[in-house]
């Protein structure tokens, strides 16, 4: 049995799957989510992504479709937001150097995936953290986006439980010194950020005030400044896998405690700086580490100059590596070396 269902101004067909239609109808007044689709050039149920929102109900999908949506998308309930390339790329969402180009708002409540975009043109604020995808709610999935020229890339705030998950975040490094970030956590927990390029940035991943994340399987390479940052009690965070490559410095911790930083990659022009009490290594345990050892412990650091001298790829002399003294308590007890 199908329905007709309207909403504002738009009629769409929804399908029933229940036995007796009517009679959940007239219980609940439930009907099942719908799927809208948009494109800039028509032919669609929108030619904007925003209104498509505004008529969507919770649970309901949006496909956008290739096009340019010049447009600051504000999502204020629970959807998943779609891009789709239908032949002409990823569907660009461009805020015009005006606000964010997409805002999960506290009203989505949450369970949104946000996934096939490419995001431009945030503009840059010290009072308003813009972004190419910003994100106020809880428990989203936000993957296989593409943002560039940005202030921030993708900025999660006063958030829990979100997934950030093969992003690519390019956003240049000639914007202002308080912008130019890839990707921003701040008062957030609990969340996972995992196999995204953070790269070509001012810096790359910055968490603030935010703990208990796990950043994984990462690229934050060729930023400006840092690649990687924990900051103003982040604490512990599990960083492992992570290429940190190419930066000015890589990862810098700064009155942020007891995170375990392990099974990295560090090729930079100052690999570390450390003011706390942090775990750079794991135990040793089998497994195929970063840079293809037999097992798993430190880290990889490009200037480690100490040897391996019982052939594990775990080096065993000029321990624990302190960066120079930039790692202000212990260090890394266990790190890589080449097979």
């Amino acid at each position: 049995m199908v329905l007709k269902v309207c909403r504002g101004h738009v009629c769409r067909v929804a399908e029933m799957a229940v036995l007796s239609v009517l009679s959940v109808l007239l219980i609940t007044g439930n009907v099942n989510a719908i799927t809208w689709t948009v494109d800039d050039s028509g032919g669609a149920d929108f030619t904007k992504i925003q209104d498509a929102i505004n008529n969507a109900g919770s649970k309901d999908t949006i496909l956008v479709y290739s096009g340019t949506y010049f447009e600051n998308v504000i999502v204020n309930r629970q959807l998943t937001l779609r891009g789709i390339d239908n032949g002409g790329g990823q569907p660009v969402v461009d805020a015009r150097r005006s606000g964010s180009a997409i805002f999960l708002t506290t009203l989505s409540k949450g369970t949104n995936t946000l996934e096939g975009f490419k995001v431009r043109n945030s503009t840059a604020s010290i009072f308003w953290p813009n972004a190419g995808i910003r994100v106020s709610s809880n428990n989203n999935i936000i993957r296989n986006n593409y943002a560039t020229n940005n202030s921030i890339g993708i900025y999660v705030e006063y958030s829990s439980n979100n997934t950030l998950i093969n992003n690519n975040i390019i956003n240049g490094t000639t914007l202002p010194y308080y912008a130019g970030f890839g990707i921003v956590l701040t008062s957030s927990s609990n969340n996972r950020v995992i196999a995204n390029n953070a790269s070509n940035n001012g810096n790359g991943i910055d968490l603030r005030l935010s703990s208990n994340n796990t950043i994984s399987d990462n690229t934050a390479n060729s930023n400006l400044i840092y690649g990687v940052i924990l900051e103003y009690h982040s604490n512990n965070s599990i960083l492992s896998g992570n290429n940190i490559s190419n930066n000015y410095r890589g990862i810098y911790v700064i009155s942020s405690r007891d995170n375990v930083i392990y099974n990295n990659k560090f090729n930079n022009e100052r690999n570390s700086w450390d003011n706390e009490n942090n775990f750079w290594n794991i135990p040793k345990q089998a497994g195929t580490n970063i840079i293809g050892g037999p097992y798993l412990g430190g880290n990889y650091w490009s200037d480690y100059t100490g040897s391996d001298t019982d052939g594990d790829g775990l080096g065993d002399t000029l321990i624990p590596y302190n960066s120079s003294g930039n790692i202000t308590y212990g260090g890394d007890y266990l790190p890589l070396t080449n097979p």
